[in-house]
């Protein structure tokens, strides 16, 4: 007994070899699996194989060129002509009846009815890229039998717009509860206050997002100029009391409308960068004995002290100054800015009495 004919790997081809009985059979079996598997390949319908006399053919059938290879579709039917005749002979005599047949993918859009396709042609319909298998015009809806499914992104598509909404949504929430929390952190207050720096109490509303440790301005809603900026030590959010300190302020006087906002504005006290709209530029004579360079102004937000002096300058934050007992030295031709925060006196004395000290005090 003889052993089994090898095969290919892929399409499982007999690897023939004529010299054992039914190789022919082997041989037939192969042609037919390559028949099915071009044909399964190239969607080429409607395929009579080579051109042959005296045969009759209808419109849409294809066959092969025996002379040159190229496939060529009916377009008129009819009855080929009779042997000696070649197909090339046939086709110059009638050339109507006879179109060259090529297949090439074309994209032609989107998918649309009443419309001539090709074979080869692929377009979009929806999310579904299809080619065409079957030369067709179009009717009112997609005809899945004229066309392969290449891609179908349907499902992609929409778990993608699935996350996008979800994205949008979870951005609105964000953006309403960064609304919400925005919205808790401002105020009214009736309360009766005074601008002055220490502790304050009053009643604003109730439920809302002050808590201890942050910092605030309560500004007058008259004069919004006018304020104290400090941090809350306590809120209770069912009565509404606030209490904080207030460490900076502008401006002054007793009021029953109150803003409140979330950060501090600076101002007298130190509570923050201080906002000036006034600069009082003095000269101090030099003396070998304490003079006073600045009184002390609760409504100071800054100042500075430039030595146009050869000599050099003790300066004292406080009363009576010495060349032992002050705060800085200032030498010939310096510069001193004055502590944002101090509002009380100033003094100095130089070395020598030659020169000036000229002064700037900032206030509101």
């Amino acid at each position: 007994m003889s052993a089994p004919t090898p095969r290919t790997l892929n399409y499982k081809l007999y690897l023939t070899v004529p010299d054992h009985r039914g190789w022919q059979d082997e041989y037939y079996e192969n042609m037919r699996i390559l028949d099915s598997g071009l044909s399964s390949v190239t969607a080429i319908n409607n395929f009579q194989g080579v051109w042959l006399n005296n045969t009759a053919y209808a419109v849409g059938m294809r066959v092969t060129d025996p002379a040159t290879s190229l496939i060529y579709e009916c377009a008129v039917a009819h009855t080929s002509a009779a042997s000696p005749t070649t197909f090339a002979q046939d086709r110059v005599a009638n050339p109507t009846y006879w179109i060259s047949y090529s297949f090439s993918s074309t994209f032609a859009g989107v998918w649309a009815p009443s419309t001539q396709y090709y074979l080869g042609n692929f377009v979009a319909y929806g999310h579904i890229y299809a080619v065409c298998i079957l030369p067709h015009v179009s009717g009112p809806t997609f005809d899945t039998t004229k066309w392969e499914e290449l891609i179908d992104a349907t499902a992609t598509v929409q778990a993608c717009t699935d996350q996008a909404n979800a994205a949008a949504a979870s951005a609105a929430a964000a953006e309403a509860s960064a609304q919400s929390v925005g919205q808790r952190l401002i105020g009214t207050s009736a309360s009766s206050m005074t601008i002055g720096l220490g502790a304050k109490t009053f009643t604003t509303q109730t439920a809302e997002g002050w808590c201890p440790g942050i910092y605030i301005t309560v500004s007058r809603a008259s004069a919004p100029t006018q304020y104290m900026s400090g941090v809350v030590t306590a809120y209770n959010p069912s009565t509404g009391v606030l209490s904080f300190i207030a460490d900076a302020i502008s401006g002054g006087g007793t009021d029953t409308s109150w803003n409140i906002a979330l950060g501090g504005r600076g101002g007298t006290g130190g509570g923050g960068m201080a906002i000036s709209n006034t600069a009082t530029h003095t000269q101090v004579a030099a003396s070998p004995s304490a003079v006073t360079i600045l009184a002390a102004n609760p409504n100071r937000t800054g100042g500075s002290i430039y030595n146009d002096s050869t000599s050099d300058m003790q300066v004292k934050l406080g009363p009576a100054a010495t060349l032992v007992d002050f705060t800085l030295r200032i030498i010939g031709g310096g510069y001193f800015e004055i502590p944002f925060g101090w509002t009380g006196i100033i003094t100095g004395m130089w070395t020598t009495a030659v020169g000036t000290a000229h002064v700037v005090e900032y206030t509101p």
